[in-house]
């Protein structure tokens, strides 16, 4: 099972990318996050696999993206 998160910041991509996501077996969205501090506190559960995000969600920086890798998250765009 991959566990995902998305963030995506009000991108028109969002939608359908949920879609896609929940149509893979094997794949579970964990959250919707609203925003970066949203994501990062989910991450620091533990349960997450891949984080879906969208370059231009404001705070994304360098920062949060080693602690998404931290807690052994890959971010993905």
């Amino acid at each position: 099972m991959i566990s995902v998160l998305l963030l995506a910041a009000g991108e028109p991509w969002e939608s359908p990318a949920m879609a896609d996501l929940e149509a893979h077996p094997g794949v579970v969205v964990l959250k919707r996050c609203v925003d970066v501090d949203d994501l990062l506190a989910a991450v620091a559960t533990g349960q997450s696999d891949v984080a879906v995000v969208s370059l231009d969600a404001p705070g994304l920086d360098p920062a949060s993206v080693a602690l998404l890798r931290r807690h052994a998250c890959a971010p993905s765009p």
